[in-house]
């Protein structure tokens, strides 16, 4: 595949998250996708298949408040060729525990015929552990003020 149909994919794979269509989400993916999600906390690992997948989804969902959460509506990609895109997005809303869920993310994905087949999440873990599990661990006192910023960079 080209580079435009990569990014076209990957368009496609924010908006089902957006519009929380999941027969479009899994539609996108390979049958034996590998979606890596960094970190050290129950969430984190190699996810293989689709049903593997879908219990991270499920894992993540059931931490957070039905209706007060978003997913894929802020992303930008950042680099994209005939095998892939790497793009930064944001995410979340509040926690079951009542919490608020703000996180930045950086992806990979790996996409061979229109299908992506490798995804490789990356995020702050302090900040799942503390508010997804109530893991009060060091968060610094000063946070980045926009990381999900975008407005000096042309659109891609």
């Amino acid at each position: 595949m080209g580079r435009e149909e990569n990014i076209q994919v990957i368009r496609s794979f924010y908006a089902s998250l957006k519009n929380s269509d999941f027969n479009a989400y899994f539609g996108l993916l390979h049958l034996d996708i590998e979606f890596r999600a960094s970190g050290n906390f129950p969430l984190s690992g190699t996810w293989r298949g689709h049903e593997a997948v879908g219990k991270l989804a499920k894992g993540l969902f059931d931490l957070m408040e039905p209706g007060q959460c978003s997913w894929g509506e802020t992303y930008r990609i950042v680099c994209a060729d005939e095998n892939g895109v790497a793009a930064i997005t944001s995410g979340g809303g509040k926690t079951t525990l009542g919490h608020e869920y703000n996180q930045t993310y950086a992806h990979i994905f790996k996409i061979c015929n229109n299908k992506i087949y490798r995804i490789y999440e990356f995020f702050d873990t302090v900040l799942a552990e503390s508010a997804l599990y109530g893991n009060d661990l060091n968060i610094p006192e000063k946070r980045p003020e926009s990381p999900l910023e975008f407005s000096d960079e042309p659109l891609i």
